[in-house]
């Protein structure tokens, strides 16, 4: 598992703990707008890594 998945995934738990504290909290730490850019990068990071694994694997 290279860098950028093992970032998404932990962007992606940060994403989850923000939605889960909304949830509880009914207050939000982000806001929409943080919450959305947040999920983007994710799943930046995450096309960016498969991407390269499937580069390396062809090597």
């Amino acid at each position: 598992m290279n860098s950028y998945i093992k970032l998404s995934i932990g962007l992606f738990l940060a994403f989850f703990v923000n939605v889960l504290w909304a949830s509880l909290d009914n207050n939000s730490l982000l806001g929409d707008v943080g919450e959305f850019m947040l999920l983007c990068v994710c799943i930046l990071f995450f096309v960016v890594g498969i991407l390269k694994a499937e580069a390396a694997q062809k090597i």
